[in-house]
Formats: C-alpha cells, structure tokens, sequence
C-alpha cells in the first residue's frame, strides 16, 4: 500500500541527501515527493520530484533564495529549463488568453498563442503607448495603428507633434515630423 517516509542518511556532507519525504506504490515505485539536501554549512536545498514520462525527475529546486523549475542549479530567483516551446513560461488568464516567453539559440521570443492577440506596452496608468499586431503592424503612440491599407505599416501618433527621427551613434542624421494641431497643422522634412 502507498506510505510516506521520513528518513535521515546520518552522515553529513557537501550535496548529501539528509531527508526525503516521498509516496510510493508499496512495490517501490517511487512517483512524487521531497528531497532535503545539505550543501554546505550555510545553506540547503529543498527538491520536489516526481515521475516525468516514467522517469523520476527533479521537477522544482529551492537553493539560495533561488527557484528552479526544470533544473537542479537555478542561477536566479527563478531559472526556468526546458527545450521548444513547451520548455518555456506559459501565461494564462481566465479569458483564454495566452502567451509564452522562451529562450533558444536565436535569442529570447515572445509567442501569443491565439490568433489576433496583440503585445501591448503600457505605462503606470495602463495606456498603451506601443502595440505590435499579430498581424506585424507597430503602433507608437496609439492603440489602433495602420489607419491605411498598409501592410506591416509603423504609426506614430502624439496629441501635439510625432516625429520619425533616424540617428546613429546619438547623433541626429535626419527626421519626419508633422507640427501642430487641427488643420494648422505642417509636415517637416
């Protein structure tokens, strides 16, 4: 019958297991449980484990204040580790939204997993001060951009003035910018 244990290894040293609390099948089929770990006089380590694809896996360390989901070693206050997208951060709303935050070789990506959602950059009051539309459109400055036909068009929209400007190494090469309000209003090159 199932049971859990509670057990110490007596001797301690640096990486010794000194507890587990643990269930299993009775046959010593071991599926979930906690691993208490000394690593050195000043800290220890604390591991959920369970069974992943039939395999008994370390699925969540507590060491140093940190938190790892995937990895024995987390380097922050939370390493996450895994492979494609599935390996990432899953983010999840009870409104069906959906987006994913992974790391390969390319670099770090962003994924919003529904079609016709959006990546929104918002300030301390909640406005939306960039949008980038699922379907490649970039807004600046305003929540609803390519008010044409374009396709992957860029919009820049200010109450007063907006401005493209194009520099390189800090230094202002050249600009468009459109100049007051209403119909008083001038396009600058």
């Amino acid at each position: 019958s199932p049971h859990i244990e509670l057990r110490n290894h007596g001797t301690v040293t640096n990486e010794t297991e000194i507890g587990r609390l643990f269930a299993n099948n009775g046959a010593g089929n071991y599926f979930a449980g906690f691993k208490f770990i000394y690593k050195d006089s000043n800290t220890g380590e604390i591991r959920i484990r369970q069974k992943v694809a039939g395999t008994n896996t370390d699925t969540v360390t507590f060491v140093d204040g940190n938190v790892g989901i995937g990895t024995t070693n987390p380097v922050g206050k939370l390493s996450v580790y895994g492979t494609g997208w599935d390996g990432g951060l899953l983010l999840e709303n009870s409104g069906g939204g959906k987006g994913r935050i992974i790391v390969d070789g390319d670099g770090m990506k962003l994924r919003t997993s529904i079609s016709g959602d959006h990546f929104y950059w918002r300030n301390s009051a909640n406005t939306t001060n960039m949008i980038l539309e699922d379907g490649g459109n970039l807004g600046l400055g305003t929540s609803a951009p390519n008010l044409g036909v374009w396709a992957n068009a860029v919009t820049l929209d200010g109450s007063t003035s907006c401005a493209y400007e194009l520099s390189k190494g800090g230094t202002l090469y050249g600009w468009v910018g459109i100049q007051g309000s209403g119909s008083g209003h001038a396009l600058d090159l």
